[in-house]
C-alpha cells in the first residue's frame, strides 16, 4: 500500500511538473494571447507542486491548493457565478486534489520519521 502511494506520488508529481512546464512554454511563446497570465501562473503552480511530489516533500499540497485557488479565481472572473460553465473549470483541478490527498498523509508520515 505504502509502495504504492508513493508511486502515485512520483507519477502525480511527474504529471504535474510536465503539465507546468507546457504551460510556461505556451504563456512565453504566445504572450498575444489576451489571458497569457493564466498559463503562466497556472504553470508556476503545476511546477511548485509538482516538483516537491517528485522530491517526496509534504510541501506539494500546498503549492497545489495555490493553484486550485487561482483556477477558482479564473472560473469566477471569466463565465461569472453560474455552477454548470464552473464545472469544467474547477472538476479536474479538484478530482487531483483529491487524490493527493492520501498521498499528502503519507508524506507527512514520512518526513515526521525522517532523523
Amino acid at each position: 500500500m505504502v509502495g504504492g502511494l508513493l508511486l502515485l506520488a512520483r507519477a502525480v508529481g511527474l504529471l504535474l511538473t510536465l503539465s507546468g512546464i507546457a504551460l510556461i512554454a505556451v504563456a512565453l511563446r504566445h504572450p498575444q494571447m489576451q489571458p497569457a497570465l493564466v498559463p503562466l501562473f497556472s504553470g508556476l503552480a503545476l511546477l511548485l507542486g509538482g516538483v516537491p511530489l517528485l522530491l517526496r516533500r509534504a510541501e506539494a499540497v500546498l503549492f497545489y491548493s495555490l493553484l486550485i485557488l487561482l483556477a477558482g479565481l479564473w472560473a469566477l472572473i471569466e463565465p461569472g457565478i453560474d455552477g454548470w460553465h464552473l464545472l469544467p473549470g474547477l472538476v479536474l483541478w479538484l478530482a487531483l486534489g483529491v487524490m493527493l490527498l492520501p498521498v499528502n498523509h503519507l508524506l507527512a508520515q514520512i518526513t515526521e520519521n525522517k532523523p
